[in-house]
């Protein structure tokens, strides 16, 4: 079996300036779109994570 090796650091990365953004700088469009994207790329890092535990 091949395992293959994934880099998350850069995702990591992206994830804490996402949470830095001043919100009211933003429309609430754009916000409420930040902050989907933002959970997904936690869920992939999560699951990322999971996987790794196997």
């Amino acid at each position: 079996m091949v395992k293959k090796i994934i880099i998350t650091k850069d995702l990591e990365k992206a994830i804490e300036e996402a949470k830095e953004i001043d919100k009211e700088d933003y429309t609430a469009e754009s916000i409420e779109l930040l902050n989907t994207t933002l959970t997904k790329a936690e869920e992939v890092l999560a699951n990322k994570i999971q996987l790794d535990k196997k």
